[in-house]
């Protein structure tokens, strides 16, 4: 029968890392824990206390320690017929073979063929495998022409990256490195990841799936969780969307998550629609990489008998492996327009039992509109009643049953606390201007979109608004969509 002690860390605060760990008796029991485990609990570089105990125990043992030691990434176990190990051999049956370290080779560059940098995850949640983009500024003389790189993370462990080096210093050599890559950090953490390069560097790396197919009437994409179609005849942001629920890449009929989505401003009484151009629309690739490719669409909103009302410009961010899309959304307004409202309407082809936003709890009564009125004051309306709150809207919103579910988070550019959310049975409308609100005159509500938005990936992009699409299996807790808005929101920087 295995009995059960318990590791327990303290730092030099009030941190604690505990671990159950489970012993065979008469055997060598064999642990390692990463040390980005332990760092979740507490301060890593500040350990104060290190002990094991056992709680309420019915009887007496005698466990054996040996060979507890931090082991560097940069090492790997050798050949136990190399030398004789210093770890003192019990009579403990099961342990049979020594063990010894010796540095690994070709995993550490030789002194000044590396850059580290830090990222830092200012949230108090974790960040998990999502989409970082950043400039990367390396110092003078440091590297010329890169025949390899690789990107690795503090454990050592090669990562999937893209990068393109947008400029030089004067003497040739490389300044900037734009980086995308899908770093893991836990709340309110910083990580080292270290760029090296050089001849025996090992880059070989396992890579996520980004599949685009630009034909003549669509661009398909298919990151592996997720596939898509945007067509080239006339915008609908979405035409279609499966999500592998299965996990079988097949992307059946049954996994149709939302299809004929559109962006709708309302003037003077009509909708003027994105989908509804059908002339001057145009589409096309703007970068193409292994973890990320931007598609810019431009076109019109029009209404059903071709008035133009202003020039829309949408880029779409797509991820490798990911079942979620970052979109950088522009009007261009000719005039002043008094419009009375300006939505992303995405239909929900299976039923949607409940919405969920943060800051207003879960709404199961549809259909319903959760609406920011002012700073600090928001409302929820369903069945005739409202009910109002003196708390921002949460700047983002999910809508599920007990299969699938699409998160959005919008975040507005403009200084501007409006927005809302509507919400029946088959659509979710995000509304960027809700109809509730008095008329807005675009042109100069566009007019305070200052400087970039730091959740756009491409320099020279003016977005007023940013925009999540996460596209996802039940998740009823609300954990990863949350992890995943917050993501979106509350990008990781270099401080």
């Amino acid at each position: 029968f295995k009995f059960r002690i318990i590791l327990q860390i303290k730092d030099r605060g009030e941190g604690r890392y505990k671990k159950n760990l489970s012993l065979l008796p008469e055997k060598w029991n064999k642990f390692s824990i990463p040390i980005d485990d332990v760092a979740a609990s507490i301060n890593e570089k500040k350990i104060a206390d290190l002990n094991f105990f056992r709680w309420n125990p019915k009887n007496d043992v005698t466990v054996y320690f040996d060979n507890i030691r931090l082991i560097s990434p940069g090492f790997e176990k050798a050949d136990s017929n190399s030398e004789t190990s210093t770890a003192t051999k019990n009579k403990t049956t099961g342990y049979s073979d020594d063990i010894k370290y010796k540095v690994k080779k070709n995993v550490l560059a030789k002194p000044g063929n590396s850059f580290s940098f830090i990222l830092e995850n200012p949230t108090l949640s974790s960040v998990n495998s999502y989409p970082w983009t950043g400039i990367v500024q390396l110092p003078k003389k440091k590297l010329a022409n890169p025949t390899t790189l690789a990107l690795k993370s503090p454990s050592g462990t090669n990562l999937p990256f893209q990068y393109r080096i947008l400029n030089r210093w004067d003497d040739g050599s490389v300044k900037n490195i734009l980086i995308d890559f899908q770093p893991t950090i836990e709340p309110k953490r910083q990580k080292v990841y270290s760029l090296f390069w050089g001849e025996n560097i090992n880059d070989d790396v396992s890579q996520p799936v980004l599949n685009i197919q630009n034909l003549d009437d669509k661009i398909q994409i298919n990151t592996g969780n997720l596939k898509f179609i945007i067509n080239k005849t006339h915008f609908n942001l979405f035409d279609t969307v499966w999500l592998d629920s299965n996990g079988d890449n097949i992307f059946g009929n049954n996994e149709l998550i939302t299809e004929n989505c559109d962006i709708i401003i309302s003037y003077s009484g009509n909708l003027f629609k994105s989908s509804l151009d059908y002339t001057n629309y145009t589409l096309k690739i703007i970068e193409s990489g292994k973890m990320r490719t931007c598609i810019l669409a431009q076109g019109y909103l029009k209404s059903a008998t071709g008035q133009s009302l202003c020039k829309f410009e949408t880029v779409f961010n797509i991820f490798a492996g990911k079942n979620f899309v970052e979109i950088n959304q522009n009007f261009i307004f000719p005039k002043h327009f008094p419009v009375e409202s300006a939505l992303f309407l995405t239909p929900f082809p299976s039923k949607i039992n409940q919405i969920y936003s943060p800051n207003t709890g879960v709404q199961m009564n549809l259909p319903v509109m959760l609406f920011q009125s002012d700073m600090e004051k928001c409302e929820v309306r369903y069945g005739g009643r409202q009910l109002s709150f003196d708390k921002n809207l949460s700047d983002w919103v999910d809508a599920s049953n007990s299969s699938t579910g699409i998160t959005i988070a919008l975040s507005p550019n403009w200084n501007l606390p409006q927005k809302g959310y509507y919400v029946d049975k088959n659509k979710l409308a995000t509304y960027l201007w809700a109809p509730v609100a008095s008329e807005l005159d675009m042109k100069n509500a566009l007019s305070s979109v200052g400087k970039q938005s730091n959740i756009v990936r491409l320099t020279g992009i003016k977005s007023s608004h940013d925009l999540l699409f996460y596209f996802h299996k039940e998740d009823m807790a609300q954990i990863e969509t949350k992890e995943t808005a917050n993501a979106f929101l509350n990008p990781l920087f270099i401080p």
